[in-house]
């Protein structure tokens, strides 16, 4: 029996902790910028947010000090999600042996530890307004990229979409999955928004404390989601893997990413994951710095640009990916993702507008379809007892990925193709990149059997029922969905 009661526990706190991080997010790279232009001697009465001339020396060094929080951004990008490759399998293992709750509340309080950091060490001695202590600046800066990378040791999303799965019936998966991410996306747009014009001070404070008010909910009101029927089952798997070599129980989660190669349709859906995750995370990272460096916004359009992106993606993973798998049917979507995947990155290469940006920004939107509807696909071809190994396998594919995205795209960015293919900026060579890997992630969707990806949103995987007939009983299903909710 589905536990429905855990469902707003659930959103509630994805919901206050993406708000924990959309209230810094547009603070810390510009904090971080500044931190570096201090070790470059601008004067710690400046930032890197002030107009300076052309002829000015600080203009060159805050551009050269953006440079540097980009490579140090993806480095640390690298290093948490490598760390999340590694640790992903194990969490999923143990969650599917021991419940998910635990691991939920852990990978909530590490996510913790970057912001507070940052705070104690960087942002209270620049608000000092006395003589600030380069080193302490330094060491502050370095502990959050430290503490950043620490995060993927129980990183929370694959955790979270295994609660959903648990959860939820088998049918309603991959929109809830979508709800899960478009909840991610409410929590980033509405508070990046609403502290645009809120002192850096609050809105550290503000983030703590929707951080540690998302923990001791989950602490408090949400129960353990894991049906015991799939732990037995789960214990009854390990049990067959039982032995007595102590190495070889250490790697027996690691042994359960196999499940990526189980056949052919996972190992093209795990390559899809890869492909348009490194698109994807390469561009979320270093979309802002981009933004920064070559349209010199500041933080109210930034907060704008992105709310609109915001909003946009909320309608489409709220309202449009569900009629896309029922009249579309998942391969479709996949299709549709990738192609407008590829379109919206040709458009950011090309840009030379803040407007045309965020047309580019508003069609990723639909590219975000992708990882719900794959997600669904695994968890509905695999047992009930696996879930958290499917999650956690796939959360390695995608973490590989997203470890190489921001790093790859520094590296396109070496390419100067603004004579060859007429891109504006030399770093506009990373969005054509992004849409040479979106094409080729069209390649394998395209050889994805339909019997083994598309399925019904009003039954389970029986496939009894066309689409048509589904067409004829919306509302029941609308019934269905209102009792999950």
């Amino acid at each position: 029996m589905k536990e429905n009661s855990n469902i707003p526990v659930i959103f509630l706190s994805a919901f206050l902790f993406a708000a924990s991080n959309g209230l810094v997010m547009l603070t810390v790279p510009r904090l971080l910028t500044d931190v570096f232009a201090y070790s470059s001697s601008l004067p710690t009465s400046d930032t890197c947010n002030q107009e300076f001339s052309e002829s000015d020396y600080r203009k060159d060094l805050c551009g050269d000090a953006n440079s540097s929080a980009q490579d140090a951004v993806a480095s640390t990008e690298l290093g948490r999600n490598l760390l999340t490759l590694i640790s992903a399998p194990v969490m999923g293992y143990f969650s599917d042996l021991y419940g998910r709750k635990p691991f939920l509340i852990i990978s909530f309080l590490f996510a913790l530890f970057p912001v507070a950091f940052l705070y104690l060490f960087v942002q209270i001695p620049l608000l000092s307004g006395g003589e600030v202590d380069l080193a302490n600046l330094e060491f502050g800066r370095d502990l959050y990229y430290i503490t950043n990378v620490a995060t993927g040791i129980c990183f929370p999303l694959p955790i979270l979409l295994t609660v959903v799965t648990d959860v939820m019936p088998v049918q309603f998966r991959a929109p809830g999955y979508g709800v899960v991410l478009t909840i991610f996306l409410l929590g980033f747009t509405i508070t990046s928004l609403l502290v645009a014009s809120v002192p850096d001070n609050a809105r550290f404070l503000l983030s703590l404390g929707s951080g540690v008010g998302s923990l001791l909910f989950l602490f408090i009101a949400l129960r353990e989601t894991l049906p015991p029927s799939s732990r037995e089952a789960a214990l009854v798997a390990r049990g067959r893997e039982n032995t007595n070599n102590l190495l070889s129980r250490m790697f027996l989660p690691f042994k359960n990413l196999n499940i990526l190669t189980r056949s052919s349709v996972f190992r093209c859906l795990a390559l899809l994951v890869v492909f348009s995750t490194v698109v994807q995370e390469g561009s979320q990272i270093l979309l802002i710095y981009y933004l920064e460096d070559n349209f010199d916004v500041d933080d109210s359009v930034q907060a704008q640009f992105l709310a609109v992106i915001g909003i946009s993606c909320i309608i489409s993973q709220g309202i449009l990916l569900r009629p896309c798998l029922m009249w579309l049917g998942a391969k479709n979507t996949l299709l549709l993702t990738g192609i407008v995947g590829a379109v919206h990155t040709v458009i950011y290469a090309y840009a030379t507008s803040v407007p045309v940006m965020l047309l580019g920004g508003v069609m990723v939107c639909v590219s975000f379809f992708a990882f719900p509807t794959i997600s669904a696909i695994k968890s509905n071809n695999a047992e009930e007892h696996e879930q958290g190994v499917v999650q956690g396998a796939l959360m390695s594919a995608k973490s590989l990925a997203a470890a190489v995205g921001p790093s790859f795209f520094r590296l396109c960015n070496q390419v100067d193709l603004r004579n060859t293919l007429g891109i504006p900026y030399q770093d506009g060579a990373m969005w054509l990149a992004g849409s040479v890997l979106y094409l080729i992630s069209t390649y394998f969707i395209a050889r994805l059997p339909r019997d083994k990806t598309d399925f019904d949103l009003a039954d389970s995987l029986d496939g009894t029922r066309s689409k048509e007939d589904a067409s004829d009983n919306w509302a029941t299903e609308e019934k269905l969905l209102s009792t999950v909710a």
